[in-house]
């Protein structure tokens, strides 16, 4: 980690975490709001904001203004895109198994065509620390980690047999050499860099999360919760009141709001 986003993210956890009492209002402050749809909506690190509709990405920076924009109408629709590493986005798109390395201008960089190696229903991809990708393919239930040709190099095994119910998970993301995989009827299932199962965190009923140093952070029931991965301890925030959220992002000691219609900052 360069000394930047260290110092980016120690001033991310001293403003956000430090700044109110668990459970109260935090001191939201509107700074920008635009009639702008999504399907989804992500944030680097530096707080650049990355809207995804169908096969677009629209890229924004931490004031909403537009930076750039990416698309791709022959690969289909885009289900996620991961931003592990902000100077090498990576997206996926489901129809065709195919993932999309770009640069921090969007600009189109490789390609990795699940179906060379047979696998024809990934349904999650992520970006591994050591230059490899996660993804977990429903068609025989296994992580697997892949490098640039697609070829496997680690796997978890089958999973239902491991865990004893059929993982459906919508969301994962590595942080630290471990892999951190969201269902939402079970929790949030660790496994570690070699795709064994770790643990399971008992919060449940979420579509996606973000890990900032050893804070989970996540949005349930209008609320921002900060769970700290050593002590347990779970503090939260609630959020403006607004209608239609779809998703919500913290960095750069910004609120990043995504509505049915809308995309809002904040600022606390």
């Amino acid at each position: 980690m360069n000394a930047c986003r260290f110092i980016r993210i120690i001033f991310f956890l001293i403003v956000f975490l430090e700044s109110d009492t668990s459970g109260q209002d935090s001191k939201w402050t509107l700074l920008f709001s635009a009639p702008i749809k999504a399907d989804l909506m992500n944030v680097d690190n530096m707080g650049n904001i990355y809207l995804i509709s169908g096969s677009i990405v629209t890229k924004y920076d931490h004031n909403g203004r537009l930076i750039i924009t990416y698309r791709d109408a022959r690969a289909g629709i885009i289900s996620m895109i991961d931003l592990n590493d902000p100077l090498k986005p990576l997206v996926f798109f489901p129809d065709f198994q195919l993932i999309q390395k770009l640069d921090n201008q969007l600009a189109y960089q490789s390609g990795i065509n699940l179906r060379t190696s047979a696998i024809f229903q990934a349904s999650l991809v992520c970006q591994s620390n050591i230059q490899n990708y996660w993804i977990y393919d429903l068609g025989d239930d296994q992580l697997k980690r892949i490098d640039d040709r697609a070829v496997v190099n680690a796997s978890s095994g089958y999973l239902t047999q491991i865990l004893g119910y059929k993982l459906q998970p919508n969301y994962m993301v590595e942080f630290e050499e471990r892999l951190y995989v969201n269902d939402p009827q079970h929790g949030i299932l660790v496994f570690d860099r070699f795709g064994s199962y770790y643990k399971t965190i008992p919060i449940k009923g979420l579509y996606d999360f973000q890990l900032v140093q050893q804070e989970l952070i996540y949005v349930k029931n209008d609320e921002v919760h900060s769970f700290n991965l050593k002590t347990l301890l779970d503090k939260f925030y609630h959020l403006p009141s607004v209608k239609g959220l779809k998703a919500a992002r913290i960095a750069t000691n910004r609120l990043f709001l995504s509505t049915t219609d809308s995309l809002l900052l904040y600022s606390f």
